[in-house]
């Protein structure tokens, strides 16, 4: 059994605290950004899903800006 209470976070980048699980399928990340923290432009291997809990986030995909 996992749980996510048990999981320390991780300062990633600045701004960036994140609870990571990794499998050999998958890996997740639950993150709390610090508001206004900045992640350069960067692109992941395979496909990626977010779910914003609480307020919001600005990224770009495939060059369109989405809020």
């Amino acid at each position: 059994n996992l749980n996510l209470a048990d999981i320390k976070p991780v300062e990633i980048m600045p701004g960036f605290h994140g609870k990571l699980i990794h499998t050999d399928q998958i890996s997740m990340a639950f993150w709390e950004v610090k508001k206004g923290a900045e992640v350069t432009s960067h692109s992941h291997m395979n496909e990626q899903i977010m779910h914003v809990m609480e307020g919001e986030f600005q990224f770009q995909l495939e060059g369109d800006t989405k809020v």
